[in-house]
């Protein structure tokens, strides 16, 4: 993950908790992972900090409808997976979007400067 905002103890901290997660994380299980290392942090300075980290790149945001917000360590382009059931995100390897993606850039009176696709289904969890 490439650090690109001034790099405060707080940033520091919500950057090292957030590297090694696969689970996406809402702003409030961000803020009780790291009010274990910053006991003194308050959410509305997690959240602060969520936002710069993506805004500048470091972190990715993930808007997906009817959820709440997330955050997710891996800033490449890739796609996700609701869980109708359990609300949990995932991280969905989808290859055949390349067809769409050229045919998005090339449409209309305008440049395509990114999207958000999400999928909606059941996680194996759940589907037990």
């Amino acid at each position: 993950m490439q650090i690109h905002t001034r790099m405060t103890k707080q940033k520091r901290v919500i950057v090292e908790e957030l590297a090694g997660m696969r689970t996406h994380p809402t702003a409030n299980e961000v803020y009780q992972l790291v009010r274990s290392r910053l006991p003194k942090i308050s959410l509305a300075t997690v959240y602060r900090n969520l936002e710069q980290l993506s805004e500048d790149g470091s972190i990715r945001r993930i808007d997906i409808c009817g959820s709440q917000r997330r955050f997710d360590p891996i800033v490449e382009p890739h796609h996700h997976m609701r869980c109708n059931i359990c609300k949990s995100v995932y991280d969905l390897p989808v290859q055949k979007l390349e067809e769409l993606e050229g045919c998005m850039g090339k449409c209309g009176e305008y440049t395509l400067t990114g999207y958000n696709l999400a999928f909606c289904g059941v996680c194996h969890r759940c589907d037990k």
